[in-house]
């Protein structure tokens, strides 16, 4: 099976976990969450996402976001319609546009990438990119340490922000160098 049919697969059955609870509990009807994945196999990478979970690439010292939000305001910033610097603090940034478990399906979008020695893939939450600059995130990825230690940074960080949503952080780092 290819990464990317696997990431489909698991999308559709976390859809369909969150769809059925909330259709059986009272208490969660209308619940929906947010969704990045990623499979990597080697050198290539296959990222899912839904909603405002982000995938970043850590690569050469400069940090790439590979997602795109499912949000409102995204979608206004991608039409122009506000900048990047009004889209931060847009009143309704946490209004999204796609969710797992609104609907009986959703369509995930995915993204191919190919890895170098050393890249650092990251999957966060927007708990985290809420509270903490993509900026802020590169120097502490940048820095020295084991990705343990750049994952409590973060999360660090970014509850020292306000900390006002879940936040997740996720690394990984590909081949055999690793920093000290």
């Amino acid at each position: 099976m290819k990464r990317h049919e696997t990431l489909r697969r698991a999308l559709d059955r976390a859809n369909d976990t969150v769809f059925g609870l909330a259709g059986r509990q009272p208490e969660f009807r209308g619940m929906g969450t947010t969704l990045v994945s990623a499979f990597v196999q080697g050198r290539d990478a296959s990222i899912m996402n839904v909603g405002a979970s982000r995938a970043y690439i850590m690569s050469g010292g400069t940090l790439r976001q590979i997602s795109e939000d499912h949000s409102y305001v995204e979608e206004m910033r991608r039409l122009g319609r506000i900048s990047e610097a009004d889209a931060r603090s847009h009143p309704q940034k946490n209004l999204i546009t796609r969710a797992v478990g609104v609907d009986a399906t959703v369509d995930g979008d995915l993204f191919e990438q190919t890895l170098a020695d050393g890249d650092i893939l990251l999957l966060c939450s927007d708990g985290l990119t809420g509270m903490v600059e993509d900026g802020k995130i590169a120097e502490v990825l940048a820095g020295a340490g084991t990705l343990e230690d750049k994952g409590r940074e973060l999360l660090t960080l970014a509850l020292e922000g306000g900390g006002r949503d879940n936040i997740t952080v996720a690394l990984f780092t590909c081949g055999a160098k690793q920093e000290a």
